[in-house]
């Protein structure tokens, strides 16, 4: 699972993220968005426990 932010403000970041979202759409990872306002918060998740 991948949380995105729909759109920010800055164009590259737009880009560089869809262009990572088609990497992990081929791994079958799900991919979510934010909506506004966007969280900065970070969490990682290997093999279904919270880092």
């Amino acid at each position: 699972m991948c949380c995105f932010v729909r759109k920010t403000n800055l164009t590259y970041m737009n880009w560089a993220n869809r262009n990572t979202l088609i990497e992990l759409i081929r791994w079958g990872i799900r991919i979510y968005y934010q909506p506004a306002p966007f969280s900065h918060s970070k969490f990682l998740r290997v093999d279904e426990t919270y880092i």
